[in-house]
């Protein structure tokens, strides 16, 4: 809803809402949710969970912003 809501404001370049929710979840799941789901490391570091989630908006804001129109 908050995708679709942003998306109807102009506010997101947000062309299939479910796919877009889909690919955000997913670029959540990266390495480190893989790493800690195997039981391959140990916790997560102190800022570790946090530098991730904030690369990932990062990631996706800029996948969905829209363009300022060129003069």
């Amino acid at each position: 809803r908050y995708l679709d809501a942003c998306a109807g404001r102009g506010a997101l370049r947000v062309a299939d809402v479910t796919r877009s929710a889909e690919l955000f979840f997913a670029m959540l799941r990266g390495d480190l949710y893989m790493r800690r789901l195997l039981d391959i490391t140990a916790a997560a570091k102190t800022g570790e969970v946090e530098d991730t989630v904030s690369r990932v908006v990062t990631a996706f804001m800029a996948a969905h912003v829209v363009s300022p129109i060129a003069d």
